[in-house]
């Protein structure tokens, strides 16, 4: 019967096989042949009565030599042909010996055979010995005797593999299947834990030990940000491993895989920094020519370094490029429409250039002001009518007014485009009001 086994520990290299390599074998009986007396005894006249006792067992590792196992040992063991001619005999799966988790790398097969013609129902042997009793069935008995040794382990495993015809006299023969497998792998180990900035290519995971690698092969698994399930990287089936590049931090393995037994290696990280986002904070969005901008700059990432660069529009002075936490200068607005400075901050931190955002600061102009007429001269009880007027569009207005001479009346502060009022001088002299 085919059983399959679970494994324990290996460490070998394509052709050695070393101290702590252990393997579960299975190995069956599957053909048995002989040619002797081929139907003609010489006595009975009968077809010759074949009979085979197989031992099954096992060398190296911890045991050297073959041991008797399971129900072909000695007393109960003798494979019955039966009252048959010569040839082979196809017995199917024969359960010979189980190995379970040992440093073993050769099976081993012993034979014992003999023809008991004329023995009528009773043709096994009862001891272990097989002896002459000096009578017409003592026909070409063969003692117990190496046949076959395996060192199995040069076939790949997990597969039923053939050995033999191992013979003893008179043609007597044995032929086995062994199917094995590791008991656990040797995941070996790799190298290459790093710190990279995010979107960084990073270097190649190298393999520092490729553990068990005869009859096995290498898969690649990531964690991405080390938490949550393990999934298999496609395609990655080196010793090695060049990742692709990264935004998150990730854990990497490599897995060794035979048959239904793998192991892992150890785990390595590839940690992405975090990437610095900057904020401006203007205070002051709208200033008047001749002021100060108020932009602080921070980031989610601490110790971040900022820079920053600036384009305004026609006839604005007094901004530049730089550098630090915040932008302070003062702006003028040489020209008569409200003109625009714009800043472009970059951040970086731990080394790596990280996102950028922009700002911007409306400067307004410092209005002029034309009175049309500017100097006037009216009659007592006359109205001023005084225009104003500004090269700056959008400009509003407001005055104030005096006089020196107290016998002039009805002037006063006021807002507007036009200053009108009428004016009284209760004297006898010229009066004036400015506005």
């Amino acid at each position: 019967m085919k059983n399959l086994y679970i494994a324990l520990f290996l460490i070998l290299s394509t052709t050695t096989f070393v101290i702590g390599q252990n393997v579960n074998v299975e190995m069956d009986v599957i053909e048995l042949t002989h040619d002797h007396d081929c139907g003609n005894d010489g006595v009975f006249g009968d077809n010759p009565e074949p009979r085979w006792r197989v031992w099954g067992g096992y060398s190296g590792g911890n045991f050297v030599g073959p041991v008797c196992g399971g129900p072909n040992c000695c007393g109960n063991g003798t494979i019955n042909g039966g009252t048959r001619g010569c040839g082979t005999w196809n017995i199917g799966d024969f359960d010979l010996r189980n190995v379970n988790n040992l440093n073993i790398t050769q099976m081993n097969v012993d034979l014992q055979s003999w023809e008991e013609d004329g023995c009528g129902g009773d043709c096994d042997p009862n001891t272990c010995n097989i002896f002459s009793n000096g009578g017409n069935d003592d026909d070409c008995r063969a003692g117990r005797d190496r046949v076959l040794n395996i060192n199995f382990r040069n076939d790949p495993p997990c597969q039923y593999n053939q050995y033999g015809f191992g013979f003893r006299d008179c043609g007597y023969g044995v032929k086995v299947d062994i199917r094995w497998e590791y008991s656990t792998l040797d995941g070996g180990s790799i190298t290459g834990a790093q710190t990279i900035c995010p979107n960084g290519n990073p270097t190649v995971i190298g393999n520092a030990n490729s553990g068990t690698t005869a009859y096995t092969n290498y898969t690649w698994e990531q964690q991405v940000n080390c938490t949550g399930a393990w999934t298999t990287v496609a395609g990655a089936t080196g010793a090695s491993y060049d990742p692709p590049a990264l935004t998150t931090t990730t854990c990497y393995r490599r897995r060794n895989n035979s048959c239904s037994v793998s192991a892992v290696s150890n785990t390595i990280t590839i940690t992405v920094l975090p990437i610095s986002n900057p904020v401006a904070t203007n205070a002051t969005q709208t200033i008047c020519s001749g002021s100060q901008t108020n932009i602080a700059i921070s980031s989610n990432v601490p110790g971040s370094s900022y820079t920053y660069s600036s384009v305004a529009s026609p006839g604005i002075s007094g901004h530049s490029s730089g550098n630090g936490n915040s932008i302070n200068q003062t702006l003028v607005n040489n020209g008569t429409s409200v003109g625009t400075v714009t800043y472009t901050i970059n951040a970086s931190a731990n080394g790596c250039p990280g996102g950028s955002t922009t700002t911007s600061v409306q400067v307004n102009p410092v209005p002029n002001v034309v009175a049309n007429p500017s100097i006037s001269t009216i009659c007592s009880d006359q109205s001023t009518n005084v225009a104003l007027s500004s090269s700056v569009s959008g400009t509003s207005y407001s005055w104030t007014a005096n006089s020196g001479n107290p016998q002039v009346s009805g002037f006063g502060p006021g807002n507007g485009p036009t200053i009108s009022q009428s004016l009284t001088n209760s004297g006898s002299v010229q009066g004036t009001v400015t506005y």
